[in-house]
């Protein structure tokens, strides 16, 4: 993820302003969920056995299984390699790129061990592992240290991905930053920047005629580009929580000028003159987008704005409603939250006609996660924190899979994320665990730091 506030807001009015406390990393993870939105995944294989890493400070090997995510290959088994900062990994076949399918995983460990007083992080390993749906990873290639990569958008079988390189502490002055193209073969990095990529700039996803769709940060008024053929052009303004609806035609976010709570909302038209303002209409009530419902309709949450509680307080009256904001209208009310209920956060990410999932805190709560959710009329959850109490939880969608960013994350302080991959039928994988420590670092401040699903 690249680096956000992810301290909780504990006022009222702070919150209605400035609610990128924990939500606030679902819209700008290495990439928005709207990327992924409508895009088929791949029939999930079977999960892997991959043995369990041994804490090392030295590379070290153990054997494993033949890979059994697609494609396949008859190779005899071979040995995982255990190398500080990483997962058991092993080396990249050639020819594996062009084979992989939509559903294989691009990611990106740049893993720091926790500096101690007075010391200055230290980037142990910076480098891309792909990794297959059942959970075979494999190096890829490796980054400069100094540098600091997120890949953003990746097609399967294509050796090469389109990544946003970002100012990091410690790169030098003329480091390149920007939109870029990275060689997955050479770890070449091209700049490509068509006038967006700066370090704040965000890239949300694709819209349905394929054009790329960034936003650059300014506070409360962002600029929406689209690039296409490498060349941007701002098409609007708007304020905070863009979210990109499944088609990829309209782009949802709060009106220039309001953060989050608010009442009022910006609707683009990504591919024509359409949209434009939008009110819920809801005296008193301050609103977020959970996410896109289909490709009219969004899930709201929504509490009461005329008070100093927060929104997740129960006295706060929290509801969640539904609002067909392409027509406009006045949103329906469909459930009041109780303590104890789930209280989602903006970014949730579409999974099929009228379900979500989503990270959620807990009504009567500060706001900080309690695990992640599908929501399709009511809640079900899908993960929840470990002994490694994670409070922060991104998901992203695709062909009916949800994949799950978590981290201990919530408080601000450092903390290393994990991926996981929940499946259509139930069963899931983790896909990018945290590094095992070693006999030389005994806590990791980070490990993986962004990913992408192959479309």
């Amino acid at each position: 993820m690249p680096p956000r506030t992810r301290s909780l807001i504990r006022r009222r009015r702070a919150t209605r302003h400035t609610f990128q406390s924990v939500a606030g990393v679902l819209v700008v993870g290495a990439v928005a969920s709207g990327a992924w939105l409508g895009l088929r995944g791949p029939d999930a294989p079977p999960p892997a056995t991959v043995p369990s890493a041994t804490p090392s400070s030295s590379p070290s090997s153990s054997r494993s299984s033949t890979p059994s995510g697609t494609p396949t290959q008859d190779v005899a088994p071979v040995v995982l390699d255990e190398l500080p900062g990483l997962p058991p990994t092993q080396p990249l076949p050639a020819g594996l790129l062009e084979r992989t399918t939509p559903g294989w995983v691009l990611t990106v460990y740049r893993s720091q061990p926790y500096p101690g007083f007075d010391e200055e992080p230290v980037v142990v390993r910076h480098t891309v592992v792909l990794v297959s749906p059942a959970g075979e990873r494999y190096r890829v290639v490796d980054l400069p240290p100094t540098s600091s990569v997120q890949v953003v958008d990746w097609v399967a079988g294509q050796t090469t991905a389109l990544v946003h390189v970002v100012a990091s502490d410690g790169e030098p002055s003329g480091a390149a930053r920007g939109r870029a193209v990275l060689d997955l073969r050479t770890g070449t990095v091209t700049p490509a920047g068509a006038g967006v990529g700066a370090a704040d700039d965000t890239y949300l996803g694709r819209s349905a005629d394929g054009a790329e769709i960034w936003t650059s940060s300014a506070g409360l008024a962002n600029d929406v580009h689209r690039v296409d053929d490498g060349s941007a052009r701002r098409i609007g303004v708007v304020g905070q929580w863009p979210s990109l609806d499944p088609t990829g035609r309209w782009l949802v976010a709060t009106a220039p000028g309001t953060g989050s709570s608010a009442g009022s909302f910006t609707l683009l038209d990504l591919g024509g003159d359409g949209g434009g303002a939008r009110e819920t209409g809801l005296a008193g009530l301050g609103c977020d987008v959970v996410g896109w419902l289909d490709a009219a309709d969004v899930l709201l949450v929504c509490s009461d704005s005329t008070t100093d509680e927060l929104p997740t307080s129960e006295s706060a009256h929290p509801a969640l409603w539904r609002w067909d904001v392409v027509a406009g209208g006045t949103p329906e009310h469909l459930t009041d939250l109780r303590t104890g209920d789930p209280y989602p956060w903006p970014g949730g990410s579409w999974v099929r006609p009228g379900a979500l999932a989503l990270g959620a805190g807990e009504v009567g709560t500060d706001g900080c996660g309690v695990g992640a959710y599908t929501w399709d009329g009511s809640f079900t959850l899908i993960q929840a924190p470990t002994d490694r109490l994670e409070n922060t939880f991104l998901t992203r969608s695709q062909g009916g899979d949800t994949y799950v960013e978590s981290s201990p994350g919530c408080s601000g302080d450092a903390a290393p994320a994990e991926v996981t991959l929940h499946r259509a039928d139930g069963t899931s994988s983790v896909l990018a665990p945290v590094p095992p420590t070693t006999t030389d670092v005994t806590q990791w401040a980070s490990g993986v730091v962004t990913w992408a699903v192959a479309r």
